[in-house]
């Protein structure tokens, strides 16, 4: 939620939130809609809070925000994190799950990402060549040229290492 740490949730956030529960887009919406009261197409952060705190305790206000994807350089840490909130926002309202949006990105199904195919990925999804760079970067951070299955998923959280088509994938991709 407020993936952009604007202060506000936008309806993409907060169908993200509820999908992460199992939840339809349908019920997000609704949600969205009973809160957003004055129809901005936004829903004040701590409004939503007050109404779930009892439900998702009180350290969810308080949980630290690190970077989505660590970098060690520190000049360009906010500039991959910004990259990363963007394409996390667009991949979350586009693909239903993790494996769907590896798959779009796989593009010779090799069970890896290569930087080419992230180029074409992330311009497909708006972004610049350059942030398609930076990102892939970030995500291979030992340049071997490629960003395995394992690393693509850090940027979605949220799967469970109990689901059985994760686990499933994970073995027919290692």
């Amino acid at each position: 939620l407020d993936l952009k740490r604007t202060g506000h949730i936008t309806r993409g956030e907060m169908r993200c939130f509820f999908r992460g529960f199992g939840h339809p887009e349908t019920v997000a919406d609704r949600v969205f809609d009973l809160l957003d009261e004055d129809h901005s197409g936004e829903v004040d952060f701590q409004s939503f809070i007050s109404h779930f705190e009892r439900v998702l305790g009180p350290t969810f206000r308080l949980a630290q925000r690190n970077p989505i994807i660590p970098v060690r350089d520190s000049r360009l840490r906010k500039e991959v994190d910004d990259i990363a909130k963007a394409l996390l926002d667009r991949l979350n309202t586009k693909y239903k799950n993790v494996q769907e949006a590896f798959r779009a990105v796989d593009l010779n199904k090799d069970g890896k990402v290569s930087q080419h195919e992230m180029r074409v990925f992330v311009k497909k999804l708006g972004m610049s060549m350059d942030a398609a760079d930076k990102f892939f970067h970030a995500l291979d951070p030992d340049s071997h040229g490629y960003v395995m299955y394992n690393n693509f998923i850090q940027l979605f959280g949220g799967i469970s290492r109990g689901d059985k088509t994760h686990d499933a994938t994970l073995r027919r991709l290692n």
